[in-house]
């Protein structure tokens, strides 16, 4: 399991192991809880789906797919993100421009998937422009909201979740919007990201049957990655260094832990000076009768 040791320049978390393989992934909401291995190469999650709540015809989702739409579309940038509290649920509504600055009459293209393993509901976008960059929430299910951009250029929304919840998103259209709505229910979420102030890791795992071989997936506002690690020390440039405001940049890299246990340090860095960071402390396996 996984446990919190320490913050200062460097957020620590401490890592089990089982025969090997990391026990979790991400930060468990309840240090005390157990969470279950989770591997890279696991199949895609099933949409298990619940009755009709907040409002709507389609079913609210568990896991998997929320929502998705997949029409042309007049939106060019993402131009807010606003919420409130309806009793029963809560509803988050992404906002849309069209490249001349008119309200879009449709959505962008999207697919919506609750990921409760990791405790984020991700929208993908088929959109590269945003005026919203992250916005601190704390809602009764949403904590913080961020909108990276993937290397391709194309941009997601990630809703952190601070509680169980149970999800439907839908669209609108004159003007265009997608609608996010959360309602109370569900299995317990297993795990939320860690987040400082320049990097979210949103996931961190074994890759299945390579000991030693782990995979860390998220965003940061730095230009490049640099991961420490037992055996490696290897960094990943992410963009060209801009000036203002940092956008935040997606990024999946693999490392290779020899040995498998130890310290691993995943630092951000702007002009090559680290800019804060996560440390993640992996225990040695625990030997099977």
């Amino acid at each position: 399991m996984w446990r919190r040791v320490g913050i200062g320049l460097l957020l620590y978390l401490l890592v089990g192991c089982s025969g090997g393989e990391m026990v979790g992934q991400a930060m468990p909401r309840n240090p005390a809880q157990p969470v279950s291995p989770t591997t890279t190469d696991a199949a895609a999650p099933t949409t298990t789906m619940h009755g009709e709540g907040c409002g709507g015809a389609d079913p609210l989702v568990e896991e998997g797919l929320a929502g998705a739409f997949t029409e042309p579309s007049d939106a060019g940038l993402l131009s807010s993100i606003t919420w409130e509290d309806r009793g029963e649920c809560e509803a988050f509504i992404l906002r849309f421009e069209t490249t001349n600055g008119a309200p879009a009459t449709t959505p962008p293209g999207f697919a919506a998937l609750l990921r409760r393993g990791v405790g984020v509901l991700r929208i993908e976008l088929d959109l590269t422009e945003t005026l919203i960059a992250q916005q601190l929430v704390e809602s009764r299910f949403v904590s913080a909201i961020y909108v990276p951009v993937h290397d391709n250029g194309t941009r997601f929304a990630d809703l952190v979740l601070s509680n169980d919840a149970l999800a439907r998103v839908t669209t609108s259209r004159s003007p265009g919007t997608i609608e996010v709505q959360l309602h109370p229910g569900g299995e317990p979420i297993a795990s939320t990201p860690m987040m400082t102030d320049n990097i979210v890791l949103v996931s961190f795992s074994a890759r299945d049957g390579t000991p030693g071989t782990v995979v860390l997936a998220g965003y940061t506002t730095g230009s490049a990655l640099r991961v420490v690690a037992p055996g490696t020390d290897s960094t990943l440039v992410l963009r060209e260094e801009v000036e203002g405001a940092q956008p935040w940049t997606g990024f999946e890299t693999e490392i290779q832990m020899e040995p498998d246990e130890g310290v691993i340090e995943v630092v951000p860095q702007r002009d090559g000076v680290a800019v804060g960071g996560i440390a993640i402390e992996v225990e040695p396996p625990v030997a099977s009768d």
